[in-house]
């Protein structure tokens, strides 16, 4: 039986059978949106063509860091302390990389560049187990190394001016990016296949939670303008209706009415009129 403290990874291809995506993993994805959400924040105060690529420039980290462990993922099977507590370590690196995204629209990317060197060193050190328990040592040097090397990139960047900073990250993001065409990395995909399945599902779901979060966003943002249409719309319809007394149309518009400009006054009628107020037109003045 093995522990549930430490045991080894096993390797997964598409030939192993049906893989679903895990309770780890679903809290991870909605680690992902909640920065996802805060990044867009950032990009809403700094709308400019120089707040894009800035939006740009933090974007794609935040997604290499899930892409890298998703895949992880794909390849392996492990569900362990070490394994928790790896993937926890990197949860939180990616939540700080979410509080300090706004810093780098702002000039000041050191502190976001040492999150996400943390994220990829974690990213790193799961591959790093899977190598040193011989389960595809060839797959788990090539990975983790590509993602070792750029933690260590953006780790230096954190030393430098902002201008030698973003070149760092520049190579160290087209490393990644790169990495998966090179022939190096399609020898290792035909010899361990990928589960399109499971990771079609992964994408799927984190689709799925980023949409109905942006949803609960944006119900959030025009609450209060709903809650004012209402208030129109009750005196709309309290206006319409003829048959209503005088005295309670009147009452109504001149509540609604002194909310806003102060006590309205209406032409052709006075207080004393014997004539009922519903039988003549209302004009503000």
């Amino acid at each position: 039986m093995r522990s549930r403290w430490y045991h080894p990874p096993t390797l997964h291809t598409a030939s192993s059978g049906e893989k679903k995506a895990g309770w780890l993993e679903l809290f991870y994805d909605l680690v992902f949106v909640a920065a996802f959400i805060r990044l867009g924040d950032g990009l809403a105060q700094h709308w400019s063509l120089e707040g894009f690529v800035a939006f740009s420039a933090v974007f794609v980290p935040i997604w290499l860091a899930w892409i890298g462990f998703s895949y992880y993922a794909n390849r392996f099977t492990i569900d362990d302390f070490t394994h928790r507590a790896l993937v926890f370590g990197q949860m939180f690196a990616v939540g700080a990389m979410a509080i300090y995204a706004p810093d780098v629209l702002n000039g000041r990317p050191e502190r976001f560049a040492l999150s996400f060197a943390v994220a990829q060193a974690v990213v790193a050190g799961l591959y790093f187990r899977a190598w040193k328990h011989h389960e595809a040592r060839d797959y788990s040097v090539y990975w983790g190394g590509v993602f070792a090397f750029g933690a260590v990139l953006w780790a230096v960047s954190v030393l430098c001016p902002p201008q030698v900073a973003y070149l760092l990250w520049a190579i160290a993001i087209g490393g990644i990016l790169s990495s998966p065409i090179g022939r190096r990395s399609r020898t290792l995909e035909e010899r361990y296949p990928i589960d399109h399945e499971h990771l079609s599902e992964r994408f799927g779901l984190l689709t799925l939670i980023v949409l109905g979060e942006s949803f609960v966003k944006v119900i959030s943002n025009i609450s209060p303008e709903m809650a004012d249409m209402h208030v129109l719309g009750q005196a709309a319809l309290t206006r319409s209706s003829p048959a209503r007394s005088g005295g309670s149309t009147s009452t109504t518009w001149r509540a609604h009415g002194s909310s806003r400009r102060g006590s309205p006054r209406c032409s052709g009628s006075s207080p004393t009129s014997p004539r009922s107020s519903a039988s003549r037109p209302l004009a503000w003045r």
